[in-house]
């Protein structure tokens, strides 16, 4: 199972004691990891509409994962970060709660509901909530043939 570049440095802690389906919390920084078990499958419905009044209680989560393609659902609560990395493949963020600030490309822009990012491969950005915010991350993890 290949993980997104970030959170390499926190493969190698136990995990086997959480609960199921594990998740990311990034409230506290990167102190679970691991994909969300079940992934959705082809043809079925995925909710990702906002979490409303759930927001302050909900953690990041995997929801899909095939060989080329990642989707998740980041949780970010107003002033935590996640900080500057890359992936090798390209990459949308979608907010769709609350606002980020996003730098990237030598350049620090505010992602409000609704808005949406596409970043190159390899490109170095780094996110933080300026409010608590959901934002849906999805990463290509090998060029389309």
């Amino acid at each position: 199972m290949r993980m997104p570049a970030v959170f390499q440095q926190y493969a190698s802690r136990d995990y086997s004691k959480l609960a199921y389906p594990l998740s990311i919390r990034i409230s506290q920084p990167f102190e679970e990891y691991t994909m969300a078990l079940p992934h959705a499958v082809s043809g079925q419905l995925i909710d990702v509409r906002p979490l409303g009044d759930q927001l302050p209680a909900a953690a990041s989560k995997a929801i899909l994962k095939t060989q080329s393609l990642e989707l998740m659902r980041l949780v970010l609560p107003k002033g935590k970060s996640l900080p500057d990395h890359h992936v090798p493949g390209e990459v949308t963020l979608l907010c769709l709660e609350g606002s980020v600030e996003l730098v990237a490309h030598g350049a620090t822009k505010i992602m409000r509901s609704g808005e949406m990012v596409y970043l190159e491969g390899g490109v170095p950005h780094a996110l933080q909530a300026v409010e608590d915010a959901s934002v849906l991350l999805t990463i290509l993890l090998k060029p389309a043939e």
